[in-house]
């Protein structure tokens, strides 16, 4: 029987209901695995009334990037500076073999949106992929933040494998766990023609930093603490090596370091006799005569009639057979400044660390099939995050008359103590739903009752709109009558998210599987969840005729090993994380908002009016 407090709910708060399994349970029956459900709806509220946020942008800049990728990121990035307000904050990192801060987190005031429009035209791709190195300083970006919004993320951009500094699974969770205390050297070793932020190693305090006043000067002097107005102009000058010192001659600047060479063989074209040092770091091109034999791809855009700097992208990964490696367990990191959203791009990043990744920053995972979808996965999670209506959202869980609770039934992060169950839902934006399934024993009864109650259920969170902590009460109870021969209905709407969770572990289970080499025991899973859904009394809902049509999508990606490695693992990670959460990321258009579509709209017209060649 569904209960609500719908009295004290509003346009101004979350609405908050409960639903039991069945219309009835016979008072002379025991059940012991019945389904409670706890459910919120979040109202749709203007934007104009939203909570600023902070955002630090992680790009992967490595050589891999390079076209229409980065082009594509670029414009995506112009776009949210144009979409964030005075009151809102972002900070850019960028990373290949090194982590730079092109942009400390800075109020996007008129002054600071210029600036980071600026800083993001001198993004360009080069190098390797030190994906932990750049996580972790975007992570010491929003935790040194001196002014601090209640709605904070991290989005982390990857089109590849981490190849750089710690690149193991375990080694990058443990990084996130223990942000303030790793080690992230943050160097400054672009072409003098490029602007970045003058980042020097004062230990990670960049958000402190006073922003540069004039880059349009002429680079004379190195920049100092105190003399920011010699940086150089921005603009691309993209492998423009050119202007670089002569060997042995760095005039007012220090030599600088060699960069410690990439885990991975790059492969690089013959060197010119007239080459740079090699402690500058650059790899040089063949000579102009020598273009016509590299693919396209490998041909720096708009390459001048010299020896213009490339960097050759390592050789695609080969299928591989699956690795016997023990499933990865992950659950949120408490302690972390923000919520972590992670992106992959492609057919050879991975899939499982990205989503650990999110998953232990409470946040989603996006899989990104072409270049194409770059945009709208960014644009569909700034509308998200523009549209946070709750956060440090519990539900509570405490059973009445004998009854007792067996699990609840879901991803989010769950206590338990004093036979009380609590789950941390994070946040909710605008719109959506969470519905929380529990698993209870009820007892049987002596005798019949018109409504038998079996649990308290709590409601806790931080309303952003009214800037209070609101607190709601509904008690989940059926009927127990005599039942006469009667057989008791199913609930279609706890049906209905029944089939979303076993949908959800029918794809992790499957996963694990895949990864073991037993495609065909992954395959059957994944039918029997079909079979199932199909055959239950939700199953022909337009709901659960979406989850049918994803399980088997994901179905086209374990045919074999190189099906699942190119896309049934992406497929896979990006369809759980949206339906564990019940939340969009581009695969799952069922949990889309009217806020997520008004963006994608916006950015559609924004996008037709960038200057040709953006």
């Amino acid at each position: 029987m569904e209960k609500s407090d719908q009295p004290g709910a509003g346009a101004d708060t979350l609405k908050f209901s409960s639903l039991s399994e069945l219309d009835f349970v016979a008072f002379d029956t025991s059940k012991d695995d019945y389904l409670v459900m706890g459910s919120i709806e979040a109202p749709f509220y203007e934007q104009n009334k939203r909570a600023p946020i902070d955002l630090v942008a992680v790009i992967d800049r490595s050589g891999s990037m390079g076209g229409e990728k980065i082009k594509l990121v670029r414009t995506t990035l112009e776009y949210m500076v144009s979409q964030l307000a005075p009151v809102d904050s972002l900070g850019i990192v960028i990373y290949d073999q090194e982590i730079e801060v092109v942009f400390p987190i800075t109020k996007m005031n008129g002054e600071g949106k210029d600036s980071a429009l600026r800083a993001i035209e001198s993004i360009t791709a080069r190098g390797s992929t030190d994906l932990c190195g750049g996580l972790v300083q975007g992570l010491k970006l929003m935790n040194d933040r001196k002014e601090k919004s209640d709605v904070a993320a991290c989005l982390v951009f990857t089109d590849g494998q981490a190849n750089h500094g710690v690149t193991d699974r375990a080694g990058i969770l443990g990084a996130l766990a223990d942000y303030l205390n790793f080690n992230v050297s943050v160097s400054v070793s672009r072409p003098p023609q490029v602007f970045h932020a003058p980042q020097q190693m004062y230990s990670g305090q960049y958000a402190s930093m006073p922003p540069p006043s004039n880059r349009n000067a002429v680079l004379s002097t190195p920049p100092t603490s105190s003399n920011y107005g010699a940086l150089p102009p921005s603009g691309p000058a993209v492998n423009n090596y050119a202007a670089l010192p002569a060997p042995g001659n760095y005039g007012n600047f220090a030599a600088p370091v060699a960069a410690p060479p990439p885990a991975v063989t790059v492969q690089t074209a013959p060197v010119p006799v007239a080459a740079p040092p090699a402690q500058l770091g650059v790899q040089t091109a063949p000579p102009t005569s020598n273009y016509g034999s590299l693919p396209a791809s490998f041909v720096p855009v708009g390459a001048p009639p010299g020896p213009p700097g490339i960097r050759m992208p390592p050789p695609p990964r080969q299928p591989q057979a699956p690795t016997s490696a023990p499933r990865m367990e992950v659950g949120p990191i408490d302690g972390l400044p923000c919520v972590i959203h992670s992106f992959g791009f492609g057919s050879d990043h991975d899939a499982a660390l990205l989503k650990a990744i999110s998953d232990s920053g409470r946040g989603m995972y996006y899989f990104i099939q072409n270049a194409d979808q770059i945009p709208p996965a960014f644009t569909d999670c700034l509308a998200g995050l523009l549209s946070v209506f709750a956060q440090e959202v519990v539900m509570t869980l405490e059973p009445l008359n004998g009854c007792e609770i067996v699990k609840a039934d879901t991803k989010f992060k769950v206590t338990q103590e004093g036979g009380v169950t609590n789950v941390n839902i994070g946040d909710v934006q605008s719109e959506e739903h969470r519905d929380i399934l529990f698993r209870v024993s009820v007892p049987a009864l002596p005798s019949p009752m018109d409504q038998f109650e079996i649990a308290k259920i709590t409601l806790k969170y931080l309303n952003l709109m009214t800037n209070q902590r609101e607190e709601r009460v509904v008690i989940a109870s059926v009927p127990r009558p005599a039942a006469a021969g009667r057989i008791a209905e199913a609930q279609v709407y706890v049906d209905k998210q029944r089939n979303r969770i076993n949908a959800t572990k029918a794809m992790d289970e499957a996963k694990a599987l895949a990864e073991k080499g037993s495609m065909q025991e992954a395959r059957k899973l994944v039918q029997d969840a079909i079979a199932e859904i199909q055959k239950s009394v939700s199953g022909k809902e337009k709901f659960c005729l979406s989850l049918i049509e994803n399980l088997n999508d994901v179905l086209k990606g374990l045919v074999d090993v190189t099906s699942y490695r190119n896309y049934g693992s992406y497929a896979m990670s990006s369809y759980s994380s949206a339906h564990s959460q019940q939340r969009a990321n581009l695969t799952s258009p069922m949990y889309t908002t009217s806020s997520r579509t008004a963006q994608a709209s916006n950015y559609v017209s924004f996008s037709n009016q960038a200057p040709p060649g953006q």
